[in-house]
């Protein structure tokens, strides 16, 4: 996470980039981070089956 926590300080100090274009790059990014959590869950969910078969 700390790649992500750079990457979303180089957003806010950079004038180079819109607030809107940050907050969408932002939002984006938290939605992928959602997916993949939610699919590791799942995954570790499903390891958690099988080893109690």
């Amino acid at each position: 996470m700390d790649s992500c926590d750079r990457f979303l300080d180089f957003l806010r100090r950079s004038n180079e980039v819109s607030p809107t274009v940050a907050l969408e790059t932002a939002t984006a990014l938290q939605v992928k981070f959602e997916k993949v959590t939610r699919r590791a869950q799942e995954q570790f969910q499903t390891a958690l089956e099988e080893q109690s078969r």
